[in-house]
Parts: structure tokens; C-alpha cells; sequence
């Protein structure tokens, strides 16, 4: 029986352990939206067809707003939120 994968949210994904972590959901087929204030610095992951990218910066209501709703559209459900931005 095939485990379903569930849809990570993660905050602050461009180092450390949210960089660790999206790492590991990779190896681990799930499937992951990462964010970060700057997308070049999560561009290593473009190619990955179980990661979606998307630009926020926490202080920025419509951006975070933006990246739920692309995650909704893509795997219509977000199953756990880990939020690791720093300021």
C-alpha cells in the first residue's frame, strides 16, 4: 500500500533548516512548497516536480496570501505548516 504524500508549507526555506529540511521532504517524495524572500536563493530546487517556489516575505500579507492560494490550486490542500522565517 502506497503511503499518500502530504503537502508541506515551509517559511524560510533558503538556508539552515528549513534549506535541510526541504531537502529531506525531497528525498522523502512528498511534496513541498518552499518560500523564501528571495527565490534565487531556493532556485536550486526549479526542477523538482514535487516542489512548488514561491516568494514571501512573512511581513507581507498579500504575498503570503498568494503563495496558500498556489499551493491550494497545484495540490488543493496544505496538510502541515512549518513556519521557520527568521527576521
Amino acid at each position: 500500500m502506497q503511503k499518500e504524500k502530504r503537502v508541506w508549507f515551509i517559511t524560510g526555506t533558503s538556508t539552515g533548516f528549513g534549506r535541510r529540511l526541504v531537502e529531506q521532504l525531497i528525498s522523502e517524495n512528498e511534496l513541498v512548497v518552499a518560500t523564501a524572500r528571495n527565490i534565487d536563493k531556493i532556485s536550486r530546487w526549479k526542477n523538482e516536480p514535487n516542489v512548488l517556489l514561491e516568494k514571501v516575505d512573512v511581513t507581507v500579507p498579500t504575498q503570503i496570501k498568494n503563495a496558500v492560494q498556489a499551493a491550494i490550486d497545484r495540490w488543493k490542500r496544505i496538510d502541515i505548516l512549518v513556519n521557520n522565517a527568521g527576521w
